[in-house]
């Protein structure tokens, strides 16, 4: 409702905090990032929340196929590449979470504040106008 309103005067930056109670969240993470690579990341964004991640491996072919990731070969390799830019980008991220002191998701930052949780888009769009002033 925010992005229709304010269409490109918002810019909406993901960063990644991976919580270290769900075992799949930081290769999660990961996934997210190597499909950003290949122009890919809103389709992966989408497709890992609306898929049930159990077990301790992520339905790798699935993702791909329901992203429509181009690369596969390049995906594959990104994902088990604990040097790749990917994985450095992710383990940033998670520094920078510490820093800002976040303690869950999603976290968000106007301005210099920080918080954790989900608002209402009516606040949101309060809180924006109230930055902007």
């Amino acid at each position: 409702a925010v992005r229709a309103q304010l269409k490109d005067s918002l810019a909406v930056i993901y960063r990644y905090y991976p919580l270290a109670m769900h075992p799949l969240a930081f290769r999660a993470a990961v996934a997210a990032e190597c499909a950003r690579e290949q122009g890919r990341f809103e389709a992966m964004h989408t497709t890992l929340f609306a898929t049930q991640l159990v077990g301790d491996s992520l339905p790798i072919t699935s993702l791909i196929t329901a992203s429509q990731i181009p690369d596969t070969s390049t995906f594959r390799r990104c994902l088990t590449d604990s040097t790749a830019q990917a994985t450095v980008a992710v383990r940033t991220d998670m520094t920078r979470a510490q820093t800002l002191h976040l303690r869950g998701t999603p976290g968000l930052q106007i301005g210099d504040h920080v918080g954790t949780g989900g608002i209402l888009a009516s606040e949101l769009m309060s809180r924006l106008r109230a930055t902007r002033h």
